[in-house]
């Protein structure tokens, strides 16, 4: 992500949020974005896309409303790239195919009935469902 600013400032204060995004240090313990600061909410507006009309150019609150819509920018292009490497399920076998895509889809959810799910997928696995969860966390790779 490419920083768009000279100042030294400004890009110290461009990065610093990018990385406070990237630490996860922008959202509250439940997974709401943060806005306790006016820098943080105009961070969060960059972000939304919603029109920069409280932060004026030169300004730190710019930097950071800059940076959110940069972070969602890379964030987009992230998604569009992982869509057109799509990868097949490693079974042949359509149950264990179709077992596989749910595992996954699971694996990567952070709700924590996503986990619970997993827990019980997991103790009642047979020996072809269990690789199918190894496989689904990348544990191993699968050829069947």
């Amino acid at each position: 992500m490419k920083n768009p600013f000279r100042n030294a400032a400004m890009r110290q204060y461009f990065d610093a949020y990018v990385e406070m995004y990237r630490d996860g240090k922008m959202r509250n313990a439940d997974g709401s974005p943060c806005c306790g600061g006016s820098s943080r909410s105009m961070f969060w507006r960059g972000y939304d896309g919603v029109e920069n009309i409280l932060a004026t150019k030169g300004s730190l609150n710019y930097a950071a409303f800059r940076a959110g819509q940069e972070v969602k920018k890379s964030e987009a292009k992230s998604k569009s790239s992982r869509k057109k490497a799509r990868r097949k399920a490693p079974f042949k076998d359509k149950p264990l195919a179709d077992f596989y895509r749910i595992t996954r889809a699971l694996a990567h959810d952070p709700t924590a009935s996503s986990t619970c799910k997993l827990r019980v997928i997991a103790t009642t696995a047979s020996g072809a469902q269990a690789r199918c969860i190894d496989a689904a966390f990348g544990r191993a790779s699968i050829s069947s």
